[in-house]
């Protein structure tokens, strides 16, 4: 009997003893929690260490207190000629929350993984290098958290600088600490660190949210009540004939679409859908056109006894192959390919690939398609279209039958009679216009396919860059450097000086779907004259 009653009163005892712990655990819990969320300070580093990294660090600027301290996201950001690890979570949800796409507008779900589930951009232009750049002032320094479990290593200088300048800002911060609460941020000089590579301008989060903008822009126009009408608006993508498809190139190794537009730095981006289509392989003695999309690797095209390659950089390709129709699988050869079963692959490839076309100012377009076209002896287009011009709009009653004739007797269609030949109405009665000067609504059909990219040329090199970053071929592909004597929206007045104002007028109401569509504003200084 005894035996027992000690056995029940060490159980009792023990239980106490294992409820007294647990309120110790949870009580340690919740301190953690309450340290985790209200980031205490670090305890501050030795004075040699202060002093070994050039002084005290920047005091920190006070944070509105609509985002909180939460654990960082390290982002590249450009900060003057360093680097700041500058995002937090909180900040991160705040930036992409700030502007969501309308329902309407949102990219599939393979391309919005894409799109949105890689916050961190990578640094582009390929690995970092390992060469380290000269130390920089202490105003270039970038800061970087202090962490007491693992100290910083630290480089001892023999001279001391004294800076003066404006100490670098923290962003996204909430609320002013004090002095007892505030971190401490050490300054290490990067002496042994290798260099980074600079980082994209504008940062990621302005290109992501220059490409909401842009999206949701287009799919406002292309509502019923926008006040927008032009042909085809509300059709549906079935509607469509199969020939008004001839732009949208696929490829289906990397699920690309891209409607190409003439003048539109469409030269570079087909030779870009090649290289990553691989449809074009250097070998000994000539080019191989490879439709199946393969292709042999490793070896060199001077080499009889070498493999075919695939060619690897788009600024390689012959410009006059990357408008060749054989490289290239587009919408319109779907019928031939797959008969009855093309309009259900259309749609699943629509809703599953990336989708992006990239556009231009619609007069700037227009002034560079004659440049190219008309303003130079080009015998296919002088036969087709700049004959017609002269003998319609010029006078010229015989004009010669070839343009290297045509220009050396002075005979040459004016800009004002590419004008009349756009705005005549025999025109298109005739034939639809080219694809150099038709309107991008009728090439690439944006209210019925719901584009995920929607680039300019305007913006080009940012642009180019970001959907290489998107489509995760920016290490493997860079693309090419355009043109430099590039026609200029500046050359507006001047190519319209001798174009009447009422056909200026009338031109514009003929481009006007590009203009709203793509948010171009309004040629007030031409239109108003």
């Amino acid at each position: 009997m005894g035996n027992l009653r000690l056995f029940r009163l060490c159980l009792l005892l023990g239980s106490v003893f294992m409820l007294f712990l647990i309120i110790l655990y949870w009580d340690e819990v919740g301190n953690a929690g309450l340290h985790l969320r209200s980031s205490p300070p670090a305890p501050p580093p030795p004075h040699h260490v202060l002093a070994a990294v050039g002084g005290p660090p920047p005091p920190v600027t006070p944070r509105s207190p609509a985002v909180s301290t939460s654990t960082q996201l390290t982002m590249w950001t450009s900060e003057d000629k360093g680097y700041a690890f500058v995002w937090d979570t909180d900040a991160f949800d705040h930036e992409v929350m700030a502007d969501p796409d309308p329902p309407e507008t949102r990219p599939t779900k393979d391309s919005a993984a894409r799109l949105r589930q890689r916050p961190v951009l990578k640094p582009p232009g390929g690995p970092r290098e390992s060469t380290a750049p000269p130390p920089p002032q202490e105003s270039e320094l970038a800061p970087t958290q202090a962490r007491p479990s693992r100290p910083p290593t630290t480089t001892t200088t023999t001279t001391t600088t004294t800076t003066t300048s404006t100490p670098v800002a923290y962003r996204n911060q909430t609320s002013k600490p004090t002095p007892a609460q505030s971190r401490v941020d050490i300054y290490v000089k990067p002496s042994s660190r290798p260099a980074l590579p600079a980082p994209p301008t504008p940062p990621f989060f302005s290109l992501l949210q220059r490409q909401a903008k842009r999206r949701r822009h287009l799919q406002e126009a292309c509502a019923a009540d926008s006040g927008l009408d032009f042909p085809g608006k509300l059709r549906s993508f079935d509607q469509i004939p199969s020939q008004a498809l001839d732009h949208l190139i696929v490829d289906d190794r990397h699920g690309v679409i891209y409607c190409y537009v003439p003048k539109v730095a469409c030269t570079n981006w087909k030779r870009v859908m090649i290289v990553l289509g691989q449809k074009l392989v250097a070998a000994a003695g000539g080019i191989i056109i490879n439709n199946g999309g393969g292709g042999g690797g490793g070896g060199d095209p001077d080499d009889p006894n070498a493999a075919p390659t695939p060619y690897r950089r788009p600024q390689d390709v012959p410009s006059d192959l990357s408008h060749n129709g054989t490289l290239h699988l587009t919408f319109n050869k779907f019928w031939r390919r797959y008969g009855k079963a093309s309009r259900s692959l259309m749609h699943a490839k629509l809703r599953k690939y990336t989708k992006f076309l990239f556009v231009r100012d619609p007069f700037v377009r227009l002034m560079s398609a004659f440049r190219n076209k008309l303003a130079q002896p080009n015998e296919d287009f002088y036969r087709q279209f700049g004959a017609r011009m002269l003998r319609r709009y010029a006078n010229v009653t015989q004009p010669p039958s070839t343009a290297r004739e045509a220009f050396k007797a002075g005979l040459r269609p004016s800009f004002a009679d590419f004008v009349h030949y756009l705005l005549d109405p025999e025109t298109e009665k005739e034939e639809a216009f080219n694809e150099h000067w038709r309107q991008v609504y009728r090439l690439c059909h944006p209210c019925q396919i719901g584009y995920d990219f929607v680039g300019k040329l305007e913006t080009l090199d940012e642009d180019a860059r970001h959907l290489l970053h998107i489509l995760d071929v920016d290490r493997q592909i860079q693309f090419p450097p355009g043109y430099r004597n590039r026609t200029a929206a500046s050359w507006e007045r001047d190519w319209f000086a001798n174009v009447p104002l009422e056909d200026i007028r009338r031109l514009y109401k003929l481009y006007e779907p590009d203009f709203r569509l793509f948010g171009y504003p309004m040629p007030d200084t031409l239109l108003h004259e």
